[in-house]
């Protein structure tokens, strides 16, 4: 299992919490003028087949060093639960590669997951050198709220991630 706290990532190895790598830089506010999506990164959610699950979608970007976007295709994302203290305050998300929600992204960066089960993940993208929560534009963890019977876009998701 994968364990990543707020800010910082790790792997957890017979019960210790092995610091695997350092927070991960956030992207800029707002990306440059030149920046669009590509005409044809459109998503359209289904609603859940089923009213006691929620799905979840996005578009999956990298800003560039020159300030476009492009979209990341082909690489894995994960749905991460939120882990929560005793006194019932966000702590971690923890990552199990063989149960947790799985998707891929198209070649427009586009990703669906389906049949979520209600409650808050992280989104985890997963790269050959480790999995890296992402963050959103403020630099703040992104963290999804997924709620029965309820389709969540989550537009487009930017990352600054070079793998």
């Amino acid at each position: 299992m994968i364990v990543f706290r707020r800010f910082v990532c790790g792997l957890a190895l017979t019960g210790a919490l092995l610091a695997a790598c350092g927070s991960v830089s956030s992207v800029p506010a707002t990306p440059s003028a030149s920046t669009t999506l590509p005409a044809d990164a459109t998503l359209s959610l289904p609603s859940p087949a089923d009213s006691r699950m929620a799905v979840i979608g996005g578009v999956l970007l990298r800003l560039q060093p020159d300030g476009n976007l492009a979209p990341i295709s082909d690489i894995t994302l994960y749905l991460a639960p939120v882990v929560y203290t005793s006194d019932h305050r966000e702590w971690l998300v923890g990552l199990d590669e063989a149960a947790d929600p799985k998707t891929s992204t198209n070649q427009t960066g586009v990703f669906v997951f389906s049949n979520i089960a209600p409650g808050k993940y992280g989104l985890v993208l997963k790269t050959p050198v480790g999995g890296f929560l992402l963050k959103k534009r403020d630099g703040e963890d992104l963290l999804i709220e997924a709620v029965a019977g309820q389709s969540l876009n989550l537009g487009e998701v930017i990352t600054d991630l070079q793998y």
